[in-house]
């Protein structure tokens, strides 16, 4: 009888852990989800990848929970398993460059790909311009080795700092800092992006 007590009391113990990790879980993905899914997208270079990169990763996190060290930023842990599925990733399966018709266009939320194509596609110079002016931009940051593309990703589109990265990707600031001014010097190279990395 007693065993059953202490079961109970358990139980209740661990949903309550189980609440708590959710909330705060919760305020994290409101806070942060955005940035770690365009992390993500940088990545991947494709909306679907990137969407399933961020639920491993937060599924990672679930698993782990019990590992968390508090008194580090939540931040800095996701994106580090958000890298590290990432890497994972990279290992397991074949790269596959293509966009589906029904894919939504970036900028242009209620439109997709095969619009373009309709015979009701009114800005469809609009569209293509933006089109290859965004493909241009990820050309360029896709060229860059992952490494690269990684800090100025976190530096440069998610605004953390140097010692941020070098937490998040387990690497020392010098080498966050040679990273960044390598990848810099690269995409300098490129018109449209030679104001992003001034």
């Amino acid at each position: 009888m007693k065993s059953t007590a202490i079961a109970k009391t358990e139980f209740g113990k661990q949903n309550a852990d189980a609440a708590a990790r959710n909330e705060i879980l919760e305020k994290f993905i409101q806070d942060c989800g955005k940035k770690a899914f365009r992390f993500a997208y940088r990545l991947t270079s494709n909306a679907e990848d990137a969407k399933e990169l961020v639920q491993e990763a937060l599924y990672r996190v679930m698993l782990a929970w019990d590992r968390y060290d508090q008194s580090r930023s939540l931040k800095s842990w996701f994106f580090t398993v958000l890298w590290n599925a990432f890497i994972d990733s990279q290992r397991r399966v074949k790269r596959w460059n293509w966009i589906a018709l029904d894919a939504p266009v970036e900028g242009a939320p209620n439109h997709c790909y095969g619009d373009s194509l309709s015979d009701g596609a009114g800005d469809l110079a609009r569209y293509l311009e933006r089109a290859e002016d965004e493909t241009a931009i990820r050309q360029a940051l896709e060229r860059l080795m992952p490494d690269y593309r990684a800090v100025i990703d976190l530096w440069q589109l998610n605004g953390m700092s140097y010692k941020a990265i070098a937490g998040s990707l387990g690497v020392p600031v010098g080498t966050v800092r040679s990273r960044v001014c390598r990848a810099r010097r690269a995409l300098r190279k490129n018109a449209l992006l030679a104001e992003m990395v001034e």
